[in-house]
């Protein structure tokens, strides 16, 4: 009886054949979308940055950057491989790349600013007459400044502990 558990996987028995080229027209709709994505951003940033009083919006701010950062990776990354003089193989793009460590970090910025939203809003929904202590201003920028440290702190020890090993 065969067991899938003891099988040894070698670039022959992958589902992707390591000779696999990619196609040149995905690089050109990522070099796309990223355009797209830098350019809704910059319209985000310059429209939340004009209303500061809210808290609601330095969250969002805070996403937007972190959303702005994972595209301009994207575009750099659909620059860098359609450049590129030789083919594009599938395995180039899986390895664990500075780009791919930079999306990780932004988007992970990105998920725990949605979190940290949702509690805002859960506080409010709550606690409405204490709303104001919990939610500052002042409290919110310092959570997103927390979450930006923690999460390049978070994937710089998991890259650390994935190099030592």
């Amino acid at each position: 009886m065969n067991d899938i558990y003891s099988q040894v996987w070698t670039t022959e028995t992958s589902a992707i054949p390591p000779d696999l080229a990619v196609e040149p027209e995905l690089f050109k709709i990522l070099c796309f979308l990223g355009t797209l994505g830098i350019i809704l951003n910059i319209l985000n940033i310059v429209t939340l940055s004009m209303s500061t009083e809210q808290v609601t919006y330095k969250i969002l701010l805070g996403m937007t950057v972190a959303d702005l950062l994972v595209n301009i990776t994207l575009f750099c990354l659909s620059i860098i491989f359609q450049t590129s003089p030789n083919t594009v193989k599938i395995y180039h793009i899986m390895p664990i790349s500075l780009i791919s460590i930079l999306m990780r970090l932004f988007a992970s910025i990105s998920n725990w600013s949605a979190v940290l939203m949702a509690t805002i809003r859960l506080l409010v929904v709550t606690f409405p007459l204490k709303a104001a202590i919990y939610a500052s201003p002042k409290r919110v920028k310092v959570s997103i400044g927390l979450i930006y440290i923690l999460c390049i702190g978070l994937q710089v020890l998991f890259y650390a502990m994935v190099a030592y090993w």
